[in-house]
């Protein structure tokens, strides 16, 4: 017996198979797999805003969109006029979520990650204005300037290998996606991957 699923969008009812049985769809969902859920969970949205407005966007396009995201995000900045700043998940999520939210006001279908790129940079770049007055004021009032704000090492040292892990497995899912390694040595190096990285 097939598992039945349900679309989120039209709430019709489809054999979970179905969903991938073309190889774009099995490439999808593989990518899917190895983001963070945090960023999964707004990019069906922003795939979405990419969709012709008489069908469905096809697989291979939703696919080349989710590995650029992927690619972009695991970066960690974001570069826009020959300028980059930091710009971590978090922003990315943000970004994307408040381009769901005014929806309403975005020429759509979007044509690419252009309008994207410029509000993540305005995120990153107020973000980053922030941290320098915050830095400034530490000097002034005659502390290090990376002495403070700063989270608890444990706390930080357990989201950068968290991170490191995510673009490792990341990593390992594009390699594969391009042939590049073959899906015995995919799977060794997934599971190797999180006692590499202390978990």
């Amino acid at each position: 017996m097939m598992v039945q699923m349900t679309c989120p969008c039209c709430f019709a009812e489809f054999p979970v198979e179905a969903g991938l049985v073309e190889a774009d769809g099995k490439r999808l969902a593989a990518a899917l797999g190895v983001m963070d859920a945090d960023l999964v969970r707004v990019l069906f949205g922003y795939l979405r805003l990419h969709k012709p407005a008489q069908r469905a966007l096809a697989q291979h396009k939703a696919l080349t969109l989710a590995v650029e995201i992927g690619d972009l995000v695991a970066s960690g900045e974001v570069r826009r006029n020959g300028v980059s700043r930091p710009a971590s998940l978090a922003v990315w999520a943000q970004a994307i979520e408040q381009m769901l939210e005014g929806r309403s006001s975005l020429r759509l279908p979007l044509k690419g990650h252009g309008y994207l790129l410029e509000v993540v940079f305005g995120l990153a770049d107020r973000a980053d204005a922030e941290n320098e007055r915050e830095r400034e004021q530490r000097v002034r009032e005659g502390r290090r300037p990376d002495a403070v704000a700063q989270p608890k090492p444990k706390t930080s040292d357990a989201q950068a290998r968290r991170e490191a892990l995510e673009n490792e497995l990341y990593d390992i899912a594009h390699r594969l996606r391009f042939e590049q390694i073959s899906e015995q040595d995919a799977q060794r190096l997934r599971a190797e991957a999180p006692k590499k990285h202390g978990f």
